[in-house]
């Protein structure tokens, strides 16, 4: 009777070894898989508490022993092939619904870039964003939806990012024409809110006029500096030192262009300065004769 019980278990058995696919793709086959990793496990335990079982009830021990050693080896032989094969595949289409999704937003990127030149966007998600929303996926069209979304919310982002760039590209080519040797890193500064942008380009072009401010008002004072005394190295007696940081007092004896450059650098950063003035008598031949010609008529 336990024979006859044995054989036909025996045929059930090895009909659902046999009936299990060997290629998994899609989410049935998955669903069968494990299902038959579940009824092999199940059938093992079975198998090995008839075994105890049957020890005090079967004559020809040896010989049941011996089928149900096959029967259990059989399975368990199957299952671990299985189941290994099961969360290789898995992984192996997780990879690949990844990877197609990466490289996709990736290519998209490179064409906007393109057509940003000089301007560009960053990447808006990596491979691990998208590993994350596939966690805790159990099934291939679960997995592939969650990508999906987080693939288009993607592409909004990178699009939303080129438009912030054009919008300042724009700008940037309407304030400073033909000015482009003043913004060599423009490409990063193409990231910046578009007011500071503004404020940015607005700065380096006064820097670049109070630069040529400079070089047109040191010409005259060069002039006029030949044809008047040197004061500071006269032979006269300073008679007045006066020493003061007052702008209108400054504006008075230098100018208020020469001191417009005088009070920043390069860079647009102001400093505060200091001026001393010292003032002599005015030598001149008909006034005042010079120590050398005292000298002479001594």
């Amino acid at each position: 009777m336990i024979d006859s019980n044995l054989h036909l278990l025996e045929e059930q058995i090895f009909k659902r070894i046999d009936s299990v696919k060997s290629a998994l793709v899609t989410d049935q086959d998955f669903a069968d898989a494990e299902s038959a990793v579940k009824f092999f496990k199940k059938t093992e335990t079975k198998l090995k508490d008839g075994k105890e079982t049957a020890l005090a009830q079967v004559p020809d021990i040896a010989r049941l022993f011996t089928r149900i050693d096959h029967l259990t080896e059989a399975m368990a032989t199957r299952r671990k092939s299985l189941d290994k094969q099961v969360k290789h595949q898995k992984q192996h289409i997780k990879d690949s619904i990844v990877l197609k999704a990466v490289t996709t937003l990736e290519k998209e990127r490179q064409v906007i870039n393109t057509e940003l030149t000089p301007g560009w966007i960053a990447a808006v998600v990596t491979p691990a964003d998208f590993q994350e929303v596939i966690k805790g996926k159990k099934n291939v069209s679960s997995m592939q939806s969650a990508v999906n979304d987080r693939l288009a919310q993607a592409r909004i982002e990178q699009k939303q990012q080129a438009q912030d760039i054009k919008n300042n590209l724009a700008v940037y080519r309407k304030m400073a024409v033909d000015k482009d040797y003043l913004f060599p890193d423009l490409d990063v500064l193409l990231h910046k809110e578009q007011t500071d942008l503004m404020a940015i380009i607005e700065l380096r072009l006064h820097q670049e006029n109070q630069t040529k401010a400079c070089t047109i008002n040191s010409e005259p004072e060069t002039e006029k500096a030949e044809d008047q005394p040197d004061l500071l190295y006269t032979d006269g007696e300073v008679t007045e030192e006066i020493l003061t940081d007052d702008i209108h007092s400054m504006e008075k004896w230098l100018g208020k262009g020469s001191l417009d450059c005088y009070r920043f650098d390069n860079y647009g950063n102001e400093y505060r300065i200091e001026l001393v003035i010292r003032r002599a008598g005015m030598i001149t031949p008909a006034q005042q004769p010079s120590r050398q010609e005292q000298k002479e008529i001594a």
